[in-house]
């Protein structure tokens, strides 16, 4: 005896064992093994993507090489220009001081203040004097640093002040002539 609708005619009933199939149950490994695939061929085409465009930037490396080695062999075209840059004459009389370490005390503790000036003289026989009197113009500077409260460095005005009184001591300093300008190259509080 056939029941209705019944599963002995081939029809499959809704919720049947033919229904896994559709789900992904039973017969679902067609769908993973496709993913799998198209995984393995993503990576696939990164690998292959990634040597060509390292075989890219190695050829590219060659060849300019190459041409870099073929223009160094030719000669300059007969229109190029020559550019000849002058010494600043400002620069000419600089004299860089040594580093100046000076400790310094408040309330909050000890610090140290590291300095690094840069004089411009006005000319080349003051500049010859700073560089032979280096060291007593360092001692003379120094009591001028050591007055300083730490705190009162980070202010720009209290640099500022500092800058022209390190001018005027310098300048009163020297014998053969003065500076035009004095430059903080370093500047901070440790």
């Amino acid at each position: 005896m056939a029941k209705k609708g019944g599963t002995q005619s081939g029809n499959p009933e809704p919720g049947g064992a033919d229904a896994g199939s559709l789900s992904g149950k039973p017969g679902g490994d067609e769908g993973k093994s496709s993913k799998k695939k198209r995984l393995f061929l993503i990576i696939g085409i990164l690998i292959f993507l990634l040597i060509l465009g390292g075989a890219g930037v190695l050829f590219w490396k060659w060849k300019a090489g190459k041409s870099h080695e073929a223009h160094s062999e030719e000669e300059a075209p007969p229109h190029a220009e020559v550019i000849v840059i002058e010494e600043d004459p400002a620069l000419k009389n600089m004299v860089a001081l040594a580093p100046f370490k000076i400790p310094l005390k408040d309330s909050m503790g000890e610090w140290v203040f590291r300095v690094t000036l840069s004089l411009e003289a006005e000319s080349a026989s003051v500049k010859e004097e700073i560089e032979k009197r280096q060291e007593e113009l360092r001692e003379a500077l120094t009591p001028l640093f050591q007055a300083r409260r730490p705190s009162g460095l980070q202010e720009v005005d209290s640099k500022i002040a500092l800058k022209t009184e390190l001018i005027m001591a310098v300048n009163a300093f020297l014998k053969s002539g003065k500076i035009k300008n004095l430059y903080f190259t370093e500047f901070f509080v440790i």
